[in-house]
């Protein structure tokens, strides 16, 4: 593992070492879920670092767009951590499978299957996720 930059937050180092962690275990939907985690916990504390104060009370949906209305993230970021939230973390950490299932036709899916899905997503999401990471450390702390 590339060496994290020195300036970055000690709860974003643990969190991140810990999705590393994960990740190389293989522990696909506890990668997947702790990767949303680190990004919220990146977007507050770059929202806390810019505003001087901790967004409490608010949604990573509502940090993302006071980033986004603020101008502390490009809307490209901005969009791609709602495409996350939205793709990622909801369905993962607050799935509905009647509503994600809705009008779909729908098989029963072998646990195997479903654990090499979980796997794909995680080992194709984290490198997107050590980028973002990586550059919102170097550009805000």
């Amino acid at each position: 593992m590339k060496p994290l930059p020195s300036n970055t937050p000690q709860l974003l180092q643990d969190l991140y070492n810990e999705v590393y962690q994960i990740v190389r275990l293989e522990l696909a939907h506890s990668a997947l879920s702790m990767m949303s985690v680190l990004l919220e916990a990146t977007v507050r504390e770059i929202i806390k670092k810019k505003r001087g104060k901790y967004p409490t009370g608010d949604t990573f949906t509502k940090c993302i767009d006071i980033c986004k209305r603020d101008k502390i993230l490009s809307e490209q970021e901005a969009n791609w951590l709602k495409k996350i939230n939205d793709l990622v973390r909801n369905s993962y950490l607050h799935h509905d499978v009647e509503r994600m299932a809705k009008n779909i036709k729908l098989k029963e899916m072998d646990a195997d299957k479903k654990k090499d899905f979980d796997r794909m997503v995680a080992l194709e999401l984290f490198p997107e996720v050590d980028k973002f990471f990586r550059e919102s450390v170097e550009r805000y702390f």
